[in-house]
């Protein structure tokens, strides 16, 4: 739960690809954006806009987390908690839960 609090993710996670041997286990606050599902994109919070805290910068979709994972370095992403069944989720507004993902080197 650390990805979301630094302001370059990407570089933080090419520096735990670096350490990882076998298997890296990221958990993150992510988030679903109804339409863009396809797309990989990230929330950007500027100041305290998620759970009134200033050291929350970003919540990646789910494609946006396994794709600067294998930029990073690893080689296979898999999501062990992905997002929530589209059913309970608002059709229009952005929603936002906590994501888990194995990556391995």
């Amino acid at each position: 739960g650390v990805l979301y609090h630094i302001e370059n993710p990407f570089e933080a996670l090419k520096r735990v690809a670096k350490v990882t041997r076998e298997l890296a286990i990221i958990e993150t606050v992510a988030v679903v954006v109804p339409g863009f599902e396809h797309n990989a994109i990230c929330e950007f919070f500027e100041s305290n806009e998620l759970d009134g805290d200033i050291s929350n910068w970003w919540a990646p979709n789910l494609k946006a987390l396994q794709g600067m994972c294998r930029a990073a370095g690893f080689r296979r992403v898999e999501a062990m908690v992905g997002p929530p069944d589209e059913a309970s989720l608002p059709k229009q507004a952005v929603s936002r839960y906590r994501a888990t993902i194995q990556a391995w080197k």
